[in-house]
């Protein structure tokens, strides 16, 4: 999902206050006061992340308008498995996939699938994707991810309390189920990774007689399955469809075939269909970079296609089936068993391959007993929107001073995205000047310095939320805030407050490093802390790491909480060498 910017400052929607009152840019939205006009707002694209979008802000009194080019869950919400699994809500790109082997994912019966290709594009992407395939990119994306996955099922009981009538079901069971004990050494190994990530995942390991006693639907090549519990699961076009219902009862607008091409900004907005708004949200899914890239937007999203379609079964799962090692997911929807799954990367409008069904169907005749696959309903290909490091685009644009001038005066005037999500990741604009890279630190190499550019350093710790570690602009180096967290680990280092400081400040000087810069070069630091008396002991931790060297200007507040727990955290606006 990509906001787009008007001229008068970035559009960005963030929640401010206890009462969880919306933000557009710099401008808090006042929905109770006669002097502020309502907000109109634009959403492109009717499917989960467009609509729930949309139904927030109507929550909070902005004017909303959702425009589809065909209609409500058209998309990659009608045909999914529909699960509510934030335990399991991982990075597609882990280490497993480059197990595969060529031969594997150019086999159109592979559970990766990827056609034999001339696109450079794609080409690209599936280069940047298996740079991500590592443990470390793995560990790093996880704890971006952690933040929604722990806010995901409160979001939708808020919604449902909200008017969303089509129920969410506790998946209790929900099965992971597997041929072999080795087999499911990778999902475990996974669990093991996952804590160490931040998050917890509540399971169990059975055997293959158990698994079937509870799931008779299982054939008997299931030798072991392992239990998930505390997740959900709804059927996806009910409840899309149930969301843009009590869109329309809360006074939201919903366009069917209405498909939007050009996006105009204006001076206090943006044009979409002859209409003004404050801001668009562009959450079009794979299709995204089409409208998104005129506002900066560089980070390619490709569709990975999935496919589906509804069986009867003799005796229907008691919740969610997954087949790890055949990525194939069974879902109760209604009286049928949605089977789901497998992997493509092709292009977002290619026709569906009825191979990838024929695979399908081979895998669940094997794994699943009962099922009546040879009297298939609702065959369907969806193309769910993928980002090389497995992150969502999530966040603000800044649109260019001029759009689409051809004239060589204007060479020089290009968007810059601000890419909420992945630390450190770079958006580049294909005519954008290249500075010398000679003497530069590698985070601001081929960048001109008077561009904003984000930094971030292996050496730090990912950020746990949406912002980068720091950004570079004008001779400038802005530090976000330093928790003290162990970078290796990701885990919070409080042995005692002395530590505490030490590893914050530890941490700040790596992203100083990754920048060419360093402390000794800090214009004004900020600690804060939720320990105010304890002001000396955090000053002797503090001195201590400018020892023989010059302190800067500081300010220290006293604050009520920190992110995870931390008793200290430490920003730093720091000038660059």
């Amino acid at each position: 999902m990509t906001v787009a910017r008007s001229q008068s400052g970035p559009v960005e929607l963030c929640w401010q206050g206890k009462d969880r009152v919306p933000v557009v840019g710099e401008h808090r939205i006042m929905v109770n006061s006669s002097r502020q006009r309502r907000q109109r707002v634009a959403v492109l694209g009717a499917g989960m992340v467009g609509l729930s979008t949309a139904w927030y802000l109507r929550e909070h009194g902005v004017d909303v308008t959702v425009y589809d080019r065909d209609d409500v869950a058209a998309g990659s919400s009608w045909g999914n498995a529909g699960w509510l699994t934030p335990s399991i809500a991982v990075p597609l790109p882990e280490p497993s996939v480059l197990k595969y082997g060529l031969r594997a994912v150019l086999s159109p019966s592979s559970p990766v699938y990827i056609p034999p290709t001339a696109d450079p594009r794609l080409i690209r992407w599936l280069l940047q994707f298996a740079r991500n395939c590592t443990n470390t990119r793995w560990q790093r994306a996880m704890q971006a991810l952690i933040p929604l996955n722990n806010g995901a099922l409160a979001a939708f009981d808020e919604m449902g309390h909200g008017g969303v009538i089509e129920p969410t079901r506790t998946a209790e069971p929900f099965t992971a189920a597997f041929r072999t004990v080795a087999d499911s050494k990778g999902l475990l190994e996974e669990f093991e990774q996952i804590p160490a990530a931040g998050q917890q995942v509540n399971f169990e390991v059975i055997d293959g007689d158990e698994a079937r006693r509870q799931d008779p639907a299982l054939s008997d090549e299931i030798g072991t399955a392992i239990r998930l519990h505390g997740e959900r699961f709804l059927d996806p076009s009910a409840y899309v469809h149930s969301v843009a219902e009590s869109v329309r009862n809360r006074g939201g607008e919903i366009r069917s075939d209405s498909e939007v091409t050009d996006i105009r900004a204006s001076g206090s907005g943006v044009i979409i269909a002859g209409e003004h708004y404050d801001a668009v949200v562009i959450a079009t899914g794979a299709r995204l970079n089409k409208l998104a890239r005129q506002f900066g937007v560089r980070r390619v999203v490709r569709a990975g296609r999935g496919y589906s379609f509804t069986v009867k079964v003799d005796q229907q799962p008691r919740g969610p089936v997954y087949f790890p090692k055949q990525r194939v997911a069974c879902t109760p929807v209604g009286d049928r068993l949605r089977v789901a799954g497998m992997m493509e990367f092709r292009d977002v409008a290619a026709p569906r391959d009825p191979r990838r069904i024929r695979a399908l169907v081979d895998e669940a005749s094997r794994l699943l007993t009962g099922a009546h696959l040879d009297q298939r309903e609702d065959e369907w290909v969806g193309a769910r929107p993928c980002t090389a490091d497995g992150l969502p685009l999530v966040g603000g644009t800044e649109q260019p001073a001029r759009l689409h001038r051809r004239r060589s005066r204007d060479v020089g005037h290009h968007a810059r995205a601000r890419d909420g999500q992945a630390p450190g990741r770079r958006n580049h604009h294909r005519q954008q000047p290249r500075a010398a890279a000679r003497g530069q630190p590698p985070a601001l190499r081929r960048k001109p310095m008077t561009n904003p550019t984000h930094i971030a350093s292996p050496d730090a710790p990912a950020a746990i939320g949406p912002y980068v570690r720091a950004v570079a602009h004008h001779g400038v180096l802005y530090c976000s805030g330093s928790l003290p967290l162990d970078p290796a680990t990701g885990q919070l280092d409080n042995a005692d407050l002395t530590a505490e400081v030490r590893r914050s400040l530890g941490n700040l000087e790596a992203v100083c490093r990754e920048a060419g810069t360093s402390l000794d070069r800090a214009l004004r630091p900020g600690v804060f802390t939720t320990r105010p008396e304890a002001f000396a002991e955090i000053n002797a931790a503090y001195t201590e790491h400018f020892e023989g060297r010059p302190v800067p200007a500081r300010t220290t507040i006293g604050v009520a909480a920190l992110p995870l727990g931390a008793v200290v955290e430490i920003d730093a606006i720091v000038a660059l060498t």
